[in-house]
C-alpha cells in the first residue's frame, strides 16, 4: 500500500471512486435467494379490572337452597368483557415474545 500514499488526493479519490463501483458491480452480479418466515409477536401486558359484586355474579347453592354463592366463571366473563374497554389502561409485564408463527403463508407482496 506504499504506493497509495504517492497518489494525489485527486488520484486517491478516483481510486476509491473505482473500487466502490466494481464493488457494487459485484453485488449486482451475484444472485442471492431467501426464504421468508412469517414471524408472531406477542406482547404481554396486564390490567386491573373491578367487577361488581352485584346479580350478575351470583348463583344459587347447589347443595343448599337458602345460600347463594359467586361463581367465578361469571367474575371472569365480565372481567375479560370489561378489558376489551378502551379506557382500561394496560401495562407491559414483559418483553414481547418472537416466534416463528404456526401458519407459514407468502407474504402480501408475493
Amino acid at each position: 500500500m506504499a504506493w497509495f500514499r504517492q497518489l494525489t488526493p485527486r488520484m486517491a479519490e478516483c481510486f476509491r471512486e473505482a473500487q466502490l463501483s466494481l464493488t457494487i458491480a459485484g453485488m449486482e452480479a451475484k444472485r442471492t435467494y431467501s426464504i421468508s418466515v412469517r414471524l408472531r409477536r406477542t406482547k404481554i401486558e396486564y390490567a386491573f379490572v373491578s367487577v361488581p359484586v352485584n346479580e350478575d355474579v351470583w348463583e344459587q347453592h347447589p347443595d343448599e337452597p337458602r345460600k347463594r354463592r359467586i361463581n367465578g366463571e361469571k367474575v371472569f366473563e365480565i372481567a375479560k368483557r370489561m378489558g376489551s374497554d378502551p379506557s382500561v389502561l394496560w401495562a407491559q409485564e414483559s418483553e414481547p415474545v418472537i416466534e416463528a408463527h404456526p401458519w407459514q403463508t407468502p407474504p402480501p407482496r408475493a
